[in-house]
């Protein structure tokens, strides 16, 4: 089987985004993941499906890197994710899809299939809970559902990590009894990483879906089928179970399949259905909608870059976020400076947070990149915002001959011979995945000794920073998570940008330059020394300190 070219977007949605992968050509197919997962769970079914069909694989909202929904005064059901669906279909301009929900989506697609026939080929309901009796047990659910609190000493990435691994030995996760061992063998550590990250990519909200789900009773629903649909299960699933509380006689449209443990056989049963209904699939025109602010993906020679753009007039502003992490702690900042009216330009640098990393990852690749997703996005002259570590890269772009009209420098990272090298030895090591979840407290634990010192692994009372506020436990998490997005890529970015010489780049620097200054603080001891250039004392508060920043680049 040859793996499909698969690409990653964003559609809006009632002013929010449902995130997605896209691969193959044909008919529609669209595929809906399990919680607290993403569509990164059908990774190889999309490769199974994508040489006949075109296969959308969708974050659920709340899910991946999908906006949350939102009602008022009530608790999230079932209704509003099937609501949500049929407007993300809308959204895609599919008319009629072939249609596969797994475990909660299943509930999802149901409830979807029911109220929204017209827009269903066909629905594969993997793995339908159904609960005993009809009534659902709210003790268990509460206690299934505990919640995701993001401590500040990181206490959070050793409680999940267990959770996440418990969640695949016992059923429910929180008994840890001989009878509830389920009889599967245990995933790779790979496999143990990716379900970690979509559990804590979805953090606080992961039981949205999850709680509707187990609160809703699909049985009305099962009653009510009229499109042609099927209840499946593996053998070897939880729910498998559940196929015997189905009821008796079944609608005529509904079908019941009790597949054995192979996945082999289940992905080529999967194909089937889908074969024999694809005739009535039917893709429209994609909509065409206006440039919103919000996350996107640029599509650039080596692969995609994750950027989050806010449209503007004018000259657009490129951000280059610190390092290691990703451009969404840094939200506030971008927001303070799109406030001017501007274009603003905040991607994931290759390697980072979404985007993919470079095949080559020298200075000179990460320049070419941010070149192109500039012009990628319709744009030719820029001014340039770098913060902390990223300067560096921000001053090989500004000496590479690119058209950047003013540039604001937060941070002025020199280091030389072993400090340098011990600076990247610890913050740009591979965070490889163990069992014991390491790799997690390693990246929490070198995000918070680069913001306690300069450089990171120097304990010397000279290396102390005096500026505290990325350790805000929000922005802590949204950079763990950042890093462990790619654990063997996150310090890409920190090798080519130290494998410069910062002196000799700053100066040739042909282009006004503001420099943040932090008094005492060693990350910018070196901005004394460069002439010429405005220097600015530094706001902690990054709304203040991006209209400080935009006052200078309108200049």
């Amino acid at each position: 089987m040859t793996d499909p070219h698969i690409c990653k977007a964003y559609v809006v949605v009632d002013g929010g985004v449902v995130h997605y992968r896209r691969a193959g050509s044909g008919p529609p197919i669209v595929l809906l993941h399990d919680s607290p997962r993403s569509s990164v769970l059908h990774l190889d079914l999309i490769a199974a499906l994508a040489d006949q069909y075109t296969v959308y694989a969708l974050d659920t909202p709340g899910y991946g890197l999908s906006t949350p929904l939102a009602v008022d005064g009530r608790g999230l059901e079932i209704a509003d994710f099937a609501d949500a669906l049929a407007r993300t279909v809308t959204a895609l301009g599919l008319e009629k899809a072939g249609f596969y929900g797994f475990h909660t989506s299943s509930k999802i697609l149901l409830d979807f299939a029911v109220r929204h026939p017209s827009r269903v080929a066909v629905a594969l309901l993997d793995g339908l809970s159904i609960a005993p009796g009809g009534k659902p047990d709210g003790a268990f659910i509460d206690t299934y559902m505990r919640p995701f609190d993001i401590d500040a000493d990181g206490a959070w990435l050793a409680r999940e990590w267990t959770r996440v691994r418990d969640t695949m030995r016992w059923f429910p996760w929180f008994a840890p009894q001989a009878r509830c061992r389920m009889p599967i063998a245990q995933p790779e550590i790979g496999d143990i990483h990716a379900y970690f990250m979509d559990y804590a990519m979805a953090g606080p909200h992961y039981s949205g879906a999850y709680r509707a789900a187990m609160w809703h009773q699909p049985l009305a629903n099962v009653s009510k089928v009229a499109v042609p649909a099927q209840v499946m299960a593996r053998a070897d699933d939880v729910l498998f179970r559940c196929l015997d509380l189905l009821p008796d006689p079944l609608p005529p449209t509904l079908s019941v399949a009790r597949l054995s443990a192979d996945r082999v056989a289940w992905m080529a049963h999967i194909r089937r259905m889908f074969d024999d209904h694809r005739e009535d699939m039917i893709a429209g025109p994609m909509p065409v909608v206006e440039a919103q602010p919000g996350p996107r993906y640029v599509d650039l020679p080596h692969g995609q870059m994750h950027v989050r753009f806010h449209p503007g007039q004018g000259r657009p502003i490129l951000c280059l976020h610190d390092l290691p992490g990703g451009s969404g702690a840094e939200d506030a900042l971008h927001q303070a400076l799109a406030a001017g009216g501007r274009p603003v330009i905040a991607p994931d640098l290759p390697g980072c947070g979404a985007s993919v990393p470079l095949p080559d990852p020298t200075a000179d690749a990460y320049v070419r990149a941010l070149a192109q997703s500039v012009a990628a996005l319709g744009f030719k002259e820029f001014d340039l915002v770098a913060n902390g570590l990223s300067v560096p890269l921000a001053l090989c772009l500004l000496t590479a001959g690119l058209p950047v009209r003013r540039a604001v420098l937060d941070g002025l990272p020199v280091l030389e011979g072993a400090a340098r090298e011990g600076m990247l030895a610890y913050l740009a090591a591979p965070l490889s995945p163990d069992m014991a979840g390491s790799h997690l407290l390693r990246a929490f634990h070198a995000l918070r000794d680069a913001a306690a010192a300069f450089p990171a692994q120097d304990l010397s009372i000279p290396a102390v920073r005096s500026d505290s506020a990325v350790l805000q436990p929000a922005l802590l998490y949204r950079r763990v998570l950042d890093m462990l997005q790619q654990p063997q890529h996150q310090g890409d970015a920190l090798r080519a940008a130290f494998s410069t010489d910062t002196r000799t780049l700053l100066g040739a620097v042909p282009v006004p330059l503001l420099l943040a200054d932090v008094a005492g603080d060693p990350l910018y001891k070196a901005v004394a020394d460069v002439t010429p250039a405005t220097r600015l004392a530094r706001d902690p508060d990054p709304v203040a300190r991006g209209a400080a920043f935009l006052d200078f680049l309108n200049g």
